[in-house]
């Protein structure tokens, strides 16, 4: 609910923003603003501004676009939320709109097709795909009605979304595509880490195992210290068995303070 929250509030102070300066005459500093907080696709426009790839998912500017979006996070955020917690929902958010970014950057100023266009990325488009892939991982076989086809499984509906995004990359818009790309591949890797048996979660667990001879130098270390406080103790023990004997003879004693009377006598 707090990204939720976030979202939109960051788009009602956008829009009254707007309002008040287009009023006011200044809709060129609204404009600039927008600028400054989107994500160029130029390599050099952004080293300007480097913060662009943390405020673009952010930003948003059509109403019905945010409204859908939101929707579908909050539905499809709570089966990752059940599933994982909500503080892996919120790294799968953030996660999500830097990958969508970084795709973005890399595409436009290395692939031949895209290279030498002006455009920005906005909006969350990115971090609302890694979910959506998230989720329908996490819960296949959950379903939703849709009008005139009944009931479908969140996998065939985020899988379609999926190869629709794929195949927009070559037309009008393929900004938003990257991103949702970039998201969704995000989305994915992120639950075979979580979940999955995979190889780099394997290496990984190699890679953070504690070395042997630190294993065998803490339990040596341990035992000393063990043995240090310990033989006070049972010198105490011994003491009150002897005196025991002396007053009520051997046959007073339990069968475990003679075990610990003839182990003393070794």
């Amino acid at each position: 609910m707090q990204v939720l929250l976030l979202n939109a509030l960051s788009f009602f102070a956008l829009l009254l923003l707007k309002i008040v300066l287009v009023v006011a005459g200044y809709e060129a500093a609204y404009t600039a603003l927008c600028q400054s907080l989107a994500l160029p696709a130029s390599w050099s426009a952004y080293l300007q501004q480097p913060w662009a790839l943390l405020t673009h998912f952010w930003v948003h500017v059509s109403f019905f676009d945010t409204l859908w979006g939101l929707l579908l996070l909050h539905t499809l955020g709570q089966v990752v939320v059940h599933r994982l917690g909500s503080r892996h929902f919120v790294a799968l958010y953030l996660l999500g709109g830097l990958a969508g970014g970084l795709l973005f950057l890399l595409l436009y100023n290395l692939a031949p097709y895209f290279q030498g266009t002006t455009v920005s990325l906005l909006g969350f488009s990115g971090s609302l795909y890694a979910v959506m892939v998230a989720a329908a991982m996490l819960a296949p076989q959950f379903s939703f009605s849709l009008f005139l086809l009944g009931p479908l499984r969140l996998k065939y509906i985020v899988g379609f979304l999926v190869l629709l995004a794929l195949a927009s990359l070559l037309g009008a818009e393929p900004a938003a595509s990257i991103a949702h790309l970039g998201g969704a591949l995000l989305g994915y890797v992120y639950v075979q880490w979580c979940e999955g048996d995979v190889w780099w979660r394997r290496y990984w667990a190699r890679f953070r195992r504690p070395r042997k001879d630190l294993k065998v130098t803490y339990r040596n270390t341990v035992s000393w210290v063990e043995k240090k406080h310990k033989a006070p103790v049972e010198e105490a023990n011994l003491d009150h068995i002897l005196d025991k004997v002396a007053a009520s003879g051997y046959e007073s004693l339990t069968s475990a303070e003679k075990q610990q009377l003839f182990n003393a006598g070794q």
